[in-house]
């Protein structure tokens, strides 16, 4: 099976990044289950759903007799988390300066515990969330254990095991609106924030020094600055999110002729960001931005023009972008490009440059050119047959956590790889 492709560029970023920034960071909302009534909600499937709601009727039972089932050490503990957790996510989102967030976040977790578990040592928390996780209950509260493991809460300090926990819980699946999935959703979205941090605390603190000095020149016309603060609205970072003037902030870049902004603006009109979704006024900011010379313009205006999205649909257009687009450095644009040449969409066949292509996007660590060139290299297209080279790069696939390459890795050479 040909990998194409699997989603369309974001526009921030490096281009050789461009792919992984939309897949983490489009992704990045906090679920809203306000408008579920309780005669909505669906019912538990799984055994900790079960016990949750248990917890729930024994603290309910209680209160009506209190001499009657008493609420165990775990029930109690296993309620409180709920609660624990939905607070941490709300100090989050509300958190506006990062600079001193190690200590301001771990102080108000302890204070947390020490306020409302007051017989309860914090060790015992920790005990009970890596008991969900033993149990193989993953989707609950995997992005606390993550922060205790990595700030030494409850239990000496692992930043290895943090990584792991937040990576698990960001590979969540997102479960929809009913009360128990709004736990499991709230876990991923907390896992999320704390994967970021892990990652970029300190380019965030740089952003939001920069948001202080952007407004200035932004408001004096300069676009990069209008382009940096509609990032920092979008995101969130050094300020309070907001897709409204995120958009507004970008439309004046945009219109400014700034080709990160024209771009970020097509974003914008395409996810429906701040806007109505609107794919026309989406394929026009692309143009721009592509004809300014924004290779992730490029690369999503190609994406148009393949599929007819706001536009009429154009092969050698397409072809004729996606090629500007990798000539750039356009990891997404190279493997695109390389899909091309191979299947002869929009240009004459050729293998020996599909394999040229699929080789620029896969050594930049794009996962699907790094299929592509593996499972090339293992059928002899554009090149010859060396299972050597396959089983490399299908394992580079594979556990960059291309499904494709898994798949092929275990059917070729009976090789069970997880994702990194």
């Amino acid at each position: 099976m040909i990998s194409k492709t699997l989603t369309i560029s974001k526009c921030h970023g490096s281009s050789n990044s461009c792919y992984h920034a939309m897949q983490q960071l489009s992704s990045k909302e906090v679920p809203n289950v306000s408008n579920v009534s309780n005669n909505k909600i669906n019912l538990p499937k799984t055994e900790v759903d079960v016990k949750i709601q248990i917890v729930h009727r024994t603290i309910e039972n209680k209160e009506k007799s209190p001499t009657k089932n008493i609420p165990s050490q775990e029930e109690v503990a296993i309620l409180f988390l709920q609660e624990l957790l939905q607070d941490f996510e709300n100090i989050l989102t509300i958190t506006e300066d990062f600079k001193g967030f190690d200590k301001y976040a771990t102080d108000w977790m302890r204070n947390y515990i020490e306020e409302n578990m007051k017989r309860t040592k914090v060790e015992y928390i920790f005990e009970v969330l890596l008991k969900f996780y033993q149990d193989n209950h993953l989707e609950y509260f995997s992005s606390l254990l993550g922060f205790f493991y990595q700030y030494g809460i409850g239990h000496k300090i692992n930043k290895k095991k943090a990584l792991e926990m937040y990576k698990i819980t960001t590979m969540q699946d997102n479960l929809g609106k009913n009360i128990y999935n709004h736990l499991q959703n709230i876990n991923k979205s907390v896992g999320e924030y704390l994967l970021a941090l892990y990652y970029y605390k300190d380019i965030i603190v740089d952003k939001q020094k920069s948001l202080k000095w952007s407004y200035k020149p932004a408001k004096e016309g300069n676009t990069a600055s209008q382009y940096e603060i509609g990032y920092c609205y979008e995101y969130g970072i050094g300020t309070i999110q907001s897709d409204k003037k995120a958009f507004d902030w970008y439309m004046k870049s945009a219109m400014g002729d700034n080709p990160k902004g024209q771009c970020s603006l097509a974003w914008c009109y395409q996810q429906g960001i701040g806007v109505e979704k609107d794919d026309e006024k989406s394929f026009e900011w692309y143009l721009k931005s592509a004809k300014g010379g924004n290779i992730n313009g490029q690369c999503n205006l190609a994406y148009y023009y393949e599929n007819g999205i706001g536009t009429e649909k154009d092969e050698g257009k397409a072809f004729e972008w996606y090629e500007k687009s990798a000539q750039g450095g356009n990891t997404f644009g190279q493997n695109s490009l390389g899909y091309f040449y191979e299947m002869g969409v929009g240009t004459s066949k050729n293998p020996v440059k599909a394999i040229e292509w699929y080789t620029k996007s896969a050594k930049r660590g794009h996962h699907i050119g790094q299929f592509n060139l593996g499972r090339c290299y293992h059928d002899g297209i554009g090149v010859e047959k060396d299972t050597k080279k396959a089983f490399e790069w299908l394992l580079k696939s594979a556990k960059s956590g291309n499904s494709q390459g898994q798949y092929h890795l275990e059917r070729y050479f009976n090789i069970k790889v997880k994702s990194d």
